[in-house]
């Protein structure tokens, strides 16, 4: 959808059809903040919670001596990670499910109006 966006159809202005112009201004910054919402969610979730807490179960898994302790090593590597990225609340966790589901109909809806 965003690169069909950056095509010359896009860029191209039509003068005469002034709400056809807001309207695809609005769907570029809809685009643009929804791109935005999506990089922000995945470098928190990777920079500020996977990377710090990657090296634990490395540690873990070497001073494992069994399987059950490095099962348990990853299991305590994915609740970290499941808490500090703020999913075990429900209410966060429909919040997040509403926006990337709304993020996913608009995508499919715009590129299905683009191809007609």
């Amino acid at each position: 959808m965003w690169i069909e966006q950056k095509t010359s159809s896009w860029r191209r202005s039509v003068s005469n059809h002034l709400e056809f112009e807001q309207w695809r201004l609005r769907v570029a910054l809809l685009t643009a903040r929804m791109i935005a919402l999506v990089q922000q969610i995945l470098a928190f979730a990777t920079f500020e919670v996977f990377e710090p807490n990657w090296c634990a179960p490395g540690t873990k898994s070497a001073k494992a001596t069994t399987v059950d302790q490095l099962l348990r090593g990853h299991i305590d590597f994915l609740d970290i990670c499941l808490k500090e990225c703020m999913l075990t609340s429900a209410e966060l966790l429909r919040a997040y499910s509403r926006m990337t589901v709304t993020c996913s109909i608009f995508a499919l809806y715009t590129s299905f109006t683009q191809v007609r």
